[in-house]
């Protein structure tokens, strides 16, 4: 049983597996969200993450009660990942926590 498992943390898994500056760049024009049509609500949060977050080398915390998983803890979104998600652009796990 894992019961008694209370975190569980995972390496990147880097699945496009970017190796130099290009691909980087390249990564960088798939989440380009001028190019995407999206919910407007969609892309209120990608432009307060643009604008707000990311200059500030901020993530959005997310408080998970005890009722969720057993534990009362606290989970964090990249800004990263949510823009990519919003591109839908494939998401590398990154760190798995209960």
């Amino acid at each position: 049983s894992c019961s008694n498992v209370i975190g569980l943390v995972l390496e990147e898994d880097n699945p496009m597996n970017y190796a130099n500056d290009d691909a980087a760049e390249s990564r960088q024009d798939e989440t380009d969200l001028s190019k995407l049509a999206m919910p407007a609500p969609l892309l209120a949060l990608c432009h307060y993450i643009e604008t707000k977050l990311k200059p500030a080398n901020e993530t959005i915390t997310i408080h998970m009660p005890e009722e969720m998983f057993g534990t009362e803890h606290d989970t964090w979104l990249l800004c990263e990942d949510v823009l990519q998600f919003a591109s839908m652009v494939e998401i590398g796990s990154t760190v798995i926590t209960l």
